[in-house]
Order: C-alpha cells, then sequence, then structure tokens
C-alpha cells in the first residue's frame, strides 16, 4: 500500500536545475511580483510611444486634447472600425496624428488599453460616466467584447434603481447599456416605478419598459398607474398616454375595475373592441359609459362585421417573474 511521507520535503525544479524545497516555494513566489508582465511591458511602450507607428490626437476640446499612441498592426486586426479608418485614403494621404473629437483622452486610453491586451483591462474603470463613455465606444468602434465587459461592469457596480431612468433615457440607443438598463428594470420593475426619476424619463425609455415581456410587477395595473400618473404631468396627457404606453399596455389582463381608469383614453372603437371580448352586462358597462354601443341592436354586429379592427394596446399577456436571475447593487 502507498503512502504519503509527510516528514520527507518535496522538491520543485530550480531554475539552476538543483531541486528546492517546498518550503522556499512561497519566498520565490513572492519574487514574481517585482517581474514586468508582458500587460506592464506592452503598456509602458504606449505611454512611451517605444515602437508605435499610430499617433491619435484625442479629446473635444482643441486646446485639451492629448496625442495617444498605439500599434497600427493591434488596431487594425481587432477592430473593423479602425481596419477602416486606418486604410483609408484619407489617412494614408495625411502622415499626422488622427483627430478624435467624440471620446475624451483618458476613456480612448482604455480603449486602446483592451485592444494591445487582447480584450483584457489592466486600468480600473472609476465611475458610471466612464463605463458609458465606454460602452458607447465600443458601440463606435465594434469591439463586442469591451462591449460585452461594459454590460457586466454596470450590472455588478454602477447601474442602481434610482439612476436606471436616466442611464436608459440617455444611452438607450448603445446596444450593451440598454441591455443592462432594461434587465435591472425587469427584476426591480416595482421598484423603479416609484422613483421620483421615472417621471423625468423620456417616452422612448418607458415605451422600452414597457417591451418587456417579464417583469417584477404585482399586476399590469400598476404599470397602467405609473404610466396615468406620468401622462397627467404633461400637458397634453392623452395623447402621451396613448402615443408612448398604450400600445404597450396589457390591457387584457386588467379586472372591469381597472378598466374603467383607462376607458377615458381610448377610442370608441377600441372600447367597443374591448366590449366585443366579454358581455357588456358582464363587465359593468353601462350606456353611459359606452353610449355608441347602445345606438341599436346592430351596431355591436357591424362594427365586428367589418374589417377586423387592430386595437391601440397589446394583445399579450404579460407574465410576472418571481426568481430574481441577476443581483443588483441596492439603494440604501
Amino acid at each position: 500500500m502507498r503512502t504519503r511521507n509527510s516528514t520527507k520535503s518535496a522538491s520543485i525544479p530550480a531554475k539552476s536545475g538543483h531541486p528546492v524545497p517546498v518550503s522556499e516555494k512561497g519566498k520565490r513566489g513572492s519574487d514574481l511580483s517585482t517581474m514586468k508582465t508582458v500587460a506592464a511591458m506592452k503598456l509602458k511602450a504606449l505611454a512611451d510611444g517605444h515602437l508605435t507607428d499610430c499617433v491619435f490626437l484625442v479629446g473635444r476640446n482643441e486646446r485639451l486634447a492629448k496625442e495617444i499612441r498605439a500599434f497600427r498592426l493591434e488596431l487594425i486586426v481587432s477592430s473593423e472600425y479602425f481596419s477602416g479608418l486606418l486604410n483609408s485614403p484619407l489617412t494614408l494621404a495625411n502622415p499626422g496624428p488622427i483627430r478624435v473629437k467624440t471620446i475624451e483622452p483618458d476613456v480612448f486610453k482604455l480603449v486602446i488599453e483592451f485592444i494591445h491586451l487582447s480584450g483584457h483591462l489592466k486600468s480600473k474603470v472609476g465611475s458610471l460616466e466612464v463605463c458609458l463613455q465606454l460602452a458607447r465606444a465600443a458601440d463606435e468602434y465594434l469591439l463586442d467584447d469591451l462591449s460585452h465587459l461594459c454590460l457586466e461592469q454596470l450590472r455588478n457596480k454602477f447601474l442602481l434603481v434610482d439612476n436606471v431612468w436616466n442611464v436608459l433615457t440617455e444611452h438607450r440607443l448603445i446596444r450593451g447599456i440598454a441591455k443592462a438598463c432594461l434587465e435591472l428594470l425587469e427584476v426591480h420593475a416595482s421598484e423603479c416605478l416609484r422613483e421620483v426619476s421615472f417621471f423625468e424619463a423620456s417616452e422612448e425609455a418607458v415605451k422600452l419598459f414597457l417591451s418587456l415581456d417579464k417583469m417584477e410587477i404585482e399586476s399590469e395595473m400598476e404599470l397602467v398607474d405609473a404610466c396615468i400618473e406620468y401622462a397627467e404631468k404633461k400637458k397634453e396627457k392623452k395623447d402621451v398616454f396613448r402615443r408612448a404606453f398604450l400600445p404597450n399596455l396589457r390591457l387584457l389582463n386588467l379586472s372591469t375595475k381597472n378598466l374603467m381608469k383607462v376607458l377615458p383614453f381610448l377610442t370608441v372603437e377600441e372600447k367597443t373592441y374591448l366590449a366585443a371580448h366579454g358581455s357588456p352586462l358582464k363587465v359593468g358597462w353601462t350606456p353611459k359609459t359606452l353610449p355608441s354601443l347602445c345606438d341599436n341592436g346592430s351596431s355591436r354586429e357591424k362594427r365586428l362585421s367589418e374589417e377586423p379592427f387592430q386595437p391601440g394596446w397589446s394583445a399579450k399577456r404579460r407574465r410576472a417573474v418571481r426568481t430574481l436571475f441577476v443581483s443588483y447593487p441596492s439603494r440604501d
């Protein structure tokens, strides 16, 4: 039977070829921290401009723009955007620095670092604003891996219930940012609807939110109430409600009592559509509520026999989710 002898010191090969006791391994391992890594050497070469063959002049402000150097080959093989830029006749004809005005120097440095370190960042993304700018740059420069990194940063570090509406309003067209925002809104829908920032969100941002099939809500009426309150704060409340919210609300999920709150925002045809999906006696609608349905006995049949009417709201039914599939920082 083979047994382990714990009294003898095992050995590992040393650089010189002589065995080194394992007890000294920790001491040798600590020396590795002082060695120059490939990443550190690459970043130093970029900072010093050593062997670099590509120069960018970066910054929105002409006076504060900074020169940032890179390796042309790394950029071309990593990004279709940079490949097109660096191989364009205009760039090839002009040997000077390439002017970049759409991004701040510190953020562009992160882009260059990410590309030159083969899809990794040694530097930290220090704030929500930097992360958003980096995600926008990743979208512009066609760097999917960087978009994913920003998505993870937003999920795990920066997005909160009290800032998600502002972020979605400003950056809804950036795929990675919108995805992170909608994931948070899906999980924390009820809490987000109670935020003051919800009423300051753009109609487009709220429309994206309402398009979700699943969300953590008590009922569809929770969404309807929030949208009505949002519309009430606007000058043209009926137009806002119909334009921005009605197409994505699932009115067929509502009870009869709750439907009555929505009637002021509906057209006669839409009210007729609702009435056609249940007995007027059952739903409790009266001639005063729906006068057009009581003009004559055939009015309902006449409307339904015409060309199929498409209501202004979604015919889908929303499913509430009860399992939190992703964690976000909670708001204190």
